[in-house]
């Protein structure tokens, strides 16, 4: 019989798996709101990309941590509090704020394979 220690281990183990398995979603949702930030041009168009940018970017920036990824959820928060500094002054993003959003989303992405 596993002892509590190795038991416990092996259930966080499972749900590092589970979570790895879901990323792929995760990223989807980041670059589907990025699309919608994207095509606005003004910040009544980008506002609820902005706002679901910022969402994704928040429970990506929660969970990230907990199962290993702090330099992912690092960047999450970054595009977090990004979207939502515009979102709060009503700016839309220029065309340098779209590029580092979009760095930063490629980065969580290519830090969740390292």
């Amino acid at each position: 019989m596993m002892d509590k220690a190795a038991e416990l281990e092996a259930k966080l183990a499972a749900l590092k798996q589970s979570y790895i398995a879901q990323l792929d979603d995760r990223f989807e949702s980041l670059e589907s709101a990025f699309k919608d930030i994207n095509q606005g041009s003004d910040f009544a168009t980008s506002k609820d990309g902005l706002e679901q940018l910022a969402f994704h970017a928040h429970k990506l920036a929660g969970t990230a941590g907990t199962f290993g990824f702090t330099e992912m959820g690092e960047k999450g928060s970054e595009i977090e509090v990004n979207c939502d500094a515009m979102v709060n002054a009503e700016t839309a993003p220029s065309a340098e704020d779209k590029k580092n959003l979009e760095e930063l989303i490629a980065a969580c992405r290519s830090l969740a394979k390292a």
